[in-house]
């Protein structure tokens, strides 16, 4: 049985199959079909067959032709054209093509000038417009990454095809002897009708066979652990041209410590200005500082010579030349240190007119016996006074400030065996005042310096003598105190109220604070206190100008000092403040001597010694017995 909607479908595929017309196609609807007369003619008609036009099927095919045939015209022509541009090569520009040559010798001597001449050939069929050739090489020692470069920039115009021009031209390069350095050549150039930059580079490699400036350095290469070391730095010009502004510096290792150096440094401790260096110049700087380290460290110190940036000394511009030089730090072999007041830092700070305690350790490192050792221990410095120095053990001779040990006074140095140790020691005490004139010294200080010696004996019986050393600096603390004083008859307020003060009635007191100071100049000095909560702060500071002031949160009086001189409030000079307070006693306080203020605590910092002062003085209460008008104590207990 056949379905209708099956009969649609295949009525409709014999139309698409048969039918010529395609208006029956184009023009097919979906949904209910009406039948559409057609007059098909029974005869043959050649002639209309032949001339019958094309239906829009055919229209289509024929737009597709033609656009094929188009793009394969166009695909056709730009082949004929890279065909010839390849097998014809007239107008091909490749810059294998292009030659520079750089003619020059190969060695030169560290800032002298190098004369080179660069040919650059053109050998392709067209110019090479625009043209620019860039020089590029370093402008010191250093041709890393990232290193200062000079680069020029010289026009040559437009190089004809076949054309070869020449550039001269003189450079300067600065290196250590030995070393290589790379010039670069980099052609720029345009091509006709192009907007794009082409390059070609060519390298040139120069080897210094001597530096602008010769580094030598005179020192040990080997010292014992906390060592003073000296070392002497040579700087000589090679070249035959003038260096301008020639700059050393110092890279210290980890563990020196800078003491001095002649000629002083120009920046920092690490930096000195040589001037204009001529042809043969040769200039010397010696520096000179402790070496801390441990037995087997190498410490080593880098020297770089060369000139600085303009208007920064801090850093060099350019480096000429620089040098390595090491120390290796080796354990002695008869060794000893030097211990104060049970610290063992290389300057120690001591208080003025306290015992100072010294003892001195020693050890034999060596696989062998030590015979008539001596250790000796040399006392300087402007606050060693000669008869404060005491040694149970030792004989001080106070002519030459020298004590010394020896088996006649300490038996265990006759013979000491391989790692056996002892110790001995001694004691002083430093002063802060001149004897002759009973001034403040400056910069007091005792430096010791001790050292060790004895005989060792090889197994072929032949004697040798080892040694051992060792330096300390004990300096003097400054005497920096603040004396507070409370008054009411003198200074620079005049106070009113009851003397002693009365229950229910006000009375005003002025406070004042005395800064002495003895040998060292102190910095950042302050002075604080607060007032008790029946104190009342009045706001009148003398004198003008002096920077005290009230936080009124915290109910502190704070003075801020700032540079204390030496010997300020006891030669003549005087540094004080002053300020009022007022104090309305009440009934509960009776009887009582009440606080006007709390503690004075004081602080600063002794420029040469480095240590940070701290202090703290009394409270001051309604006993004024400062004020020569109230010496007697009774005066200030409050009175009903």
């Amino acid at each position: 049985m056949e379905f209708p909607e099956n009969k649609s479908r295949i009525d409709d595929i014999r139309k698409r199959l048969y039918i010529k017309d395609d208006k029956v196609v184009a023009r097919r609807r979906f949904g209910l079909l009406h039948e559409t007369p057609n007059d098909a003619s029974t005869d043959w008609k050649h002639d209309d067959m032949n001339t019958k036009k094309p239906s829009a099927q055919i229209g289509r095919t024929s737009l597709f032709k033609k656009l094929f045939i188009g793009a394969l015209i166009f695909f056709s022509l730009t082949l004929i054209v890279v065909l010839y541009n390849f097998l014809g090569g007239k107008n091909e520009v490749s810059t294998a093509s292009i030659g520079i040559d750089v003619l020059g010798n190969a060695y030169t001597a560290g800032g002298e000038e190098l004369p080179l001449q660069v040919e650059i050939k053109n050998q392709n069929p067209i110019p090479l417009e625009l043209a620019n050739l860039v020089v590029e090489y370093p402008r010191g020692s250093d041709d890393s990454a990232g290193a200062d470069m000079v680069r020029t920039r010289t026009s040559l115009g437009t190089i004809s095809a076949n054309e070869t021009k020449v550039y001269n031209t003189k450079i300067t390069l600065y290196g250590e002897q030995g070393t290589t350095k790379k010039i670069n050549f980099i052609l720029e150039y345009r091509l006709r009708a192009s907007n794009a930059i082409f390059t070609k580079e060519q390298e040139f490699v120069v080897q210094i066979n001597s530096a602008p400036i010769s580094l030598t350095v005179d020192g040990p290469t080997e010292t014992n652990p906390n060592q003073e070391v000296t070392l002497k730095v040579h700087a000589s010009l090679n070249a035959t041209k003038t260096v301008s502004g020639m700059l050393v510096r110092l890279q210290y290792p980890p563990g020196f410590r800078f003491t001095s150096s002649d000629p002083k440094p120009a920046y920092s401790n690490n930096i000195w200005d040589l001037g204009d260096l001529g042809a043969g110049a040769d200039k010397t700087i010696s520096i000179t500082g402790t070496l801390i380290g441990q037995d087997g460290e190498d410490k080593s110190f880098h020297i770089y010579g060369g000139v600085g940036t303009p208007g920064d000394f801090s850093k060099l511009q350019v480096v000429y030349n620089s040098y390595l030089h090491t120390i290796a730090i080796k354990k002695p072999f008869l060794e000893t240190h030097i211990t104060i007041n049970d610290s063992t830092s290389e300057n120690i700070a001591v208080e003025p007119g306290e015992t100072v305690r010294v003892q001195i350790p020693w050890s034999n490192n060596l696989p062998t016996r030590i015979l008539d050792a001596q250790i000796t221990a040399k006392l300087s410095g402007n606050a060693l006074s000669p008869s404060d120095v005491h040694s149970s053990d030792g004989f001080f001779d106070s002519n030459t400030g020298i004590i010394t040990w020896d088996k006649n006074t300490t038996s265990s140095l006759a013979s000491i065996e391989p790692g056996e140790s002892g110790q001995v020691t001694f004691s002083f005490t430093p002063s802060a005042i001149e004897n002759s004139n009973h001034s403040f010294l400056v910069d007091p200080q005792v430096m010791i310096e001790v050292g060790i010696k004895g005989t060792q004996t090889d197994a072929g019986n032949i004697t040798q003598e080892v040694k051992g050393s060792e330096t300390k600096i004990a300096k003097v603390v400054t005497d920096f105190t603040v004396i507070p004083l409370a008054v009411y008859s003198i200074g620079p307020f005049a106070n009113t109220g009851p003397i002693p003060p009365r229950a229910g009635q006000t009375t005003t007191y002025t406070i004042i604070w005395r800064v002495t100071n003895t040998s060292n100049r102190v910095t950042g000095a302050e002075v604080r206190t607060t007032l008790p909560a029946w104190i009342t702060w009045k706001g009148a500071v003398a004198p003008a100008g002096v920077n005290v002031s009230y936080i009124d949160s915290s109910r502190e009086v704070v003075w801020k000092i700032g540079a204390v001189d030496r010997g300020a409030g006891l030669s003549g000079t005087s540094k004080e403040a002053a300020f009022q307070v007022s104090f309305t006693p009440s009934s509960s306080q009776i009887g009582s001597m009440p606080q006007l203020i709390t503690e004075s605590k004081f602080s600063g910092q002794d420029s040469y010694t480095g240590v940070q002062l701290k202090a703290v003085r009394n409270y001051l209460s309604t006993i004024i017995s400062n004020d020569p008008q109230y010496s007697n104590g009774s005066n200030g207990k409050v009175a009903p």
